[in-house]
């Protein structure tokens, strides 16, 4: 398989499901910066999956007849999906904060 060839038609579902992984791998060794990026991932990533809701969409091709049916998942703002994306954000933002403090305290 080649590069040009990868396509993730649904990056979000692979970043919630990497989010979940990051986050249960960073428990056992305590891994407070490991599990703030891994939650951030998914909350992130289960706040697009919430705000791309399935929609079935005819498609039409030229000089052919007729139409098939093929599913899209357009942008659609929720609350719910908001405030999740909100959190994940938040989580990535502080995790880059302590990183950022941490390098300062080792430098000195």
């Amino acid at each position: 398989m080649d590069l040009k060839d990868f396509n993730i038609q649904h990056w979000w579902k692979l970043m919630a499901g990497a989010g979940g992984i990051i986050a249960a791998a960073s428990i056992v060794p305590k891994s407070t910066l490991g599990f703030l990026v891994g939650l951030s991932l998914l909350f992130f990533g289960l706040g697009e999956w919430i705000n791309r809701p399935r929609k079935a969409v005819k498609e039409t091709v030229e000089g052919v007849a007729g139409f098939k049916i093929v599913d899209d998942y357009p942008w659609k703002a929720s609350i719910l999906g908001l405030i999740l994306e909100g959190i994940g954000v938040l989580l990535f933002v502080l995790t880059i904060y302590l990183v950022v403090v941490m390098a300062q305290r080792i430098s000195n």
